[in-house]
């Protein structure tokens, strides 16, 4: 059997279908289907990148491919998937929102404290990559 020492892969949240359902009454329920992808990954001189191809029975792979069949009660179990979950469907329903052409009311806005960032200006917006 070939060693894993060394070997490298990533593994992120896609959302797969999402979509917006209307009831009679008029309430808006986002909806979407999440999963976690996964890549080997492999050294080069920028760091790592991207395989050109990915073993579909690679550890991480498979790893990925069990979270998704069970993404609802995995989410279920880890507040921070959860987290990720609701974000998905607000990001669904303000995309929503935008393309039915809903303005934003300043007065409404206005009662509501906005959640600010503890660090303020000094939070990093760069993703970190491995190098």
């Amino acid at each position: 059997a070939p060693s894993l020492e060394g070997q490298c892969a990533r593994q992120w949240f896609v959302v797969r279908r999402a979509g917006v359902t209307v009831s009679s009454d008029g309430v808006l329920m986002p909806y979407c289907d999440m999963r976690v992808d996964a890549r080997r990954l492999v050294p080069s001189e920028k760091g790592y990148v991207d395989a050109e191809h990915t073993d579909p029975n690679e550890p991480l792979v498979r790893m990925a491919k069990a979270i998704s069949d069970n993404f609802l009660d995995v989410a279920a179990q880890i507040p921070a998937v959860m987290e990720l979950v609701r974000v998905a469907r607000a990001t669904v329903l303000a995309r929503y929102l935008l393309e039915n052409r809903c303005r934003i009311s300043s007065s409404v806005l206005d009662r509501f404290n906005i959640p600010r960032c503890p660090e303020g200006n000094a939070y990093s917006l760069e993703i970190p990559t491995l190098r």
